[in-house]
């Protein structure tokens, strides 16, 4: 009979060392599959902050693409005078004279005529 319970007492050691080392190669599995989750969690993110990039910079080249548009010729063959003054110095003439200021003041402050001040603000 003793040796009937030395073998059951053995045989207890055994089975718990079996279920520590089953918990272990199911905690290193857990891990290794933990570690691949956030490895690719990591790859997502950078991903969604490059396409977020790619989408800031589309949208700069569409803006300068319709800047070039306005800046490069007025019309399709690029022939004729191109103009003196910017869009933004014409909108300003417009507001002096808005503001109450002679067209002859305006002519002088851009240096120009008083027939093409008034030509741009008509």
């Amino acid at each position: 009979m003793s040796e009937i319970n030395k073998l059951r007492e053995e045989n207890k050691k055994l089975l718990e060392i079996i279920k520590k080392l089953e918990k272990e190669i199911q905690d290193s599995a857990y891990y290794k599959e933990g570690s691949y989750a956030i490895e690719a969690v990591e790859r997502g993110q950078i991903i969604e902050k490059q396409e977020k990039e790619i989408q800031d910079l589309k949208n700069e080249i569409q803006k300068l693409k319709c800047e070039n548009r306005n800046v490069t010729t007025h019309n399709e063959r690029g022939a004729g005078r191109k103009s003196r003054f910017s869009e933004q110095e014409k909108e300003m003439m417009k507001m002096y004279r808005i503001q109450g200021k002679t067209i002859k003041e305006i002519a002088e402050m851009y240096s120009c005529s008083v027939g093409l001040i008034h030509k741009i603000i008509n």
